[in-house]
Parts: C-alpha cells; structure tokens; sequence
C-alpha cells in the first residue's frame, strides 16, 4: 500500500483529471459520470443511482474493475468500449498507475 504522501500525491491528481465529472467520497452525489467510492472489485455500469450508456453496458458486460481493466480503460476508453460516452486517454502508465492506487483506497 503506498504511503500516506504518495496516496495524497495520488488523490490530488485524480481529483484534477476526474472530478469535472466523477465524485470519490461514499455517499457522495454522482455527476456526469458515477461516484467513483467503492469502484475496484465492483462490477462495471453497476452503480446504484446512475445511468450507464449502452455502450459501455455492451462493452463490458459481466466484468469487474481491476487493476488490469482500470489500466486499459484509464489509458484509451475509446479501444475499450467503443460507444462509451467517456473519453479519455491516458498514455503515462505512472499516472494511471496513481489514479489506480488512489481508487483502489476508495473502500
């Protein structure tokens, strides 16, 4: 488990690049995109209270969040599900691997 500072490190780069459209605190309402508490071990487009688009209900039906999907996901939506509403494009596998660290700590 990373250290108090770098999860601190990895909670304030999550929140600039996600929090235009997701929220991380439990019970926390959702946005444009779900609350993000509780992400990793869940199964994907299953947040109570949110509409997930078709796309990535077709794309990822059945699959849970772990590292390695988060990873592809973080790093190219778009090659993941292609008719997801969420784009984004990551291509530092030391930032993904932050933003990951830092979700995974949402529990």
């Amino acid at each position: 488990f990373p250290a108090a500072a770098d999860l601190a490190a990895a909670r304030q780069l999550t929140v600039t690049q996600c929090s235009q459209c997701h929220t991380f605190d439990q019970g926390e309402k959702h946005g444009q995109g779900p609350n993000l508490f509780g992400l990793m071990g869940r199964e994907v487009a299953a947040v109570p209270g949110f509409v997930f688009s078709s796309g990535i209900k077709e794309a990822l039906q059945g699959k849970v969040w772990d590292r390695a999907l988060l990873d592809k996901w973080l790093a190219d939506t778009i090659a993941v599900a292609p008719k997801a509403q969420m784009i984004y494009f990551q291509e530092d596998p030391e930032i993904r691997g932050m933003l990951i660290e830092f979700l995974e700590s949402l529990k």
